[in-house]
């Protein structure tokens, strides 16, 4: 079960493997002392980006985003996430 984690202050891309994954849980927490508008997507093999949250969520200090529900992600697609001040991420997938 590979598991993307860590801090960041700058937008991401997290690539997944070339074959296809399943997106089991996402949890973003901020760390910023003001506001910290994030988005989250998942860019296509084209480079399209789909959001897959509000667009984009405001969250203070100390909250999380926590999402449990299951997405199905083809192959070449990759998990993007942009921010504006820092955050924690924790993210699962399986094959």
């Amino acid at each position: 079960m590979p598991i993307y984690k860590g801090k960041t202050s700058i937008n991401i891309l997290l690539p997944f493997n070339n074959s296809s994954a399943i997106l089991q849980s996402i949890n973003i927490t901020s760390k910023f002392k003001e506001a910290n508008f994030i988005s989250l997507y998942v860019r296509d093999a084209n480079g399209t980006d789909i959001s897959i949250s509000a667009d984009p969520m405001k969250l203070k200090q100390g909250e999380a985003y926590i999402r449990d529900s299951i997405l199905k992600l083809d192959a070449g697609h990759q998990f993007y996430i942009t921010v504006t001040g820092p955050i924690d991420y924790y993210i699962v997938t399986t094959p």
